[in-house]
């Protein structure tokens, strides 16, 4: 039997995900986050738009990230005509500014498929924040990609 993700975590994840800012308030975007240093501005969910495909189907996937206020969370990558894939991240807002994204193996629900770790880190340009992403391939050399996180 394989392993899923705690059904406690996605639970909690879920839950803070869903919670609605006080009224009035708006939760911080990304280089707000980045500007004041303050990761439990994180807590919610992030929709992360990186251009990644199957590699095998070559159609598109949808990844989002859900953390609570201490960087732990869930990194959920959905395929277009299937599976559902899970597996936990964390955010951790590093000295310099740069804020590290580790997202594990993600599994998929109804094959055996799975996704391989990644790591975006995202700091501030002038331009506002620039994210990069990278995986390690199996007999290939990593994969970069850059990324761009919206709230949900």
């Amino acid at each position: 039997m394989r392993s899923r993700p705690s059904a406690v975590l996605s639970a909690l994840v879920l839950m803070s995900c869903l919670a609605a800012p006080a009224s009035g308030q708006e939760k911080p975007s990304l280089g707000e986050i980045l500007d004041s240093g303050r990761l439990e501005d994180i807590e919610g969910c992030w929709e992360c738009v990186a251009g990644l495909v199957n590699s095998k189907t070559k159609e598109p996937l949808a990844m989002a990230f859900c953390f609570d206020a201490d960087g732990e969370g869930e990194r959920t990558v959905k395929e277009k005509f299937g599976d559902t894939c899970r597996g936990s991240a964390r955010a951790v807002l590093q000295e310099d500014g740069v804020l590290a994204v580790e997202a594990g193996p993600a599994q998929c629900f109804r094959t055996d498929a799975s996704y391989v770790a990644q790591r975006i880190e995202c700091r501030n340009a002038s331009g506002g924040p620039e994210c990069q992403g990278s995986e390690e391939r199996k007999n290939r050399s990593p994969s970069k990609w850059k990324a761009v996180f919206e709230r949900e």
